[in-house]
């Protein structure tokens, strides 16, 4: 491990008197391996709900579920700041 160390000092061009980590951020987060990180690709997700199934689930929830519904979107609104 100590030529780890040497090697990824040498190779980010850090030293012990400027940087409190003997491991460069490129390091941490993709290893030994030499030149540009790895690109990930993340899909956005499409929700698609028909117009009517949120009021459906609702209407069939009993009367106490209704208002911790209500309470939550409410809290949720005011975190926002929409209400």
């Amino acid at each position: 491990m100590p030529g780890m160390l040497t090697s990824s000092s040498t190779r980010s061009g850090n030293s012990a008197a400027n940087s409190s980590s003997a491991f460069s951020p490129q390091w941490l987060r993709f290893g030994e391996g030499e030149g540009a990180a790895p690109r990930l690709r993340q899909d956005s997700a499409g929700y698609r709900v028909e117009p009517g199934w949120v009021a459906k689930k609702y209407e069939a929830l009993n009367d106490a579920h209704k208002k911790m519904a209500v309470e939550i979107i409410l809290a949720l609104l005011r975190l926002e700041g929409k209400r």
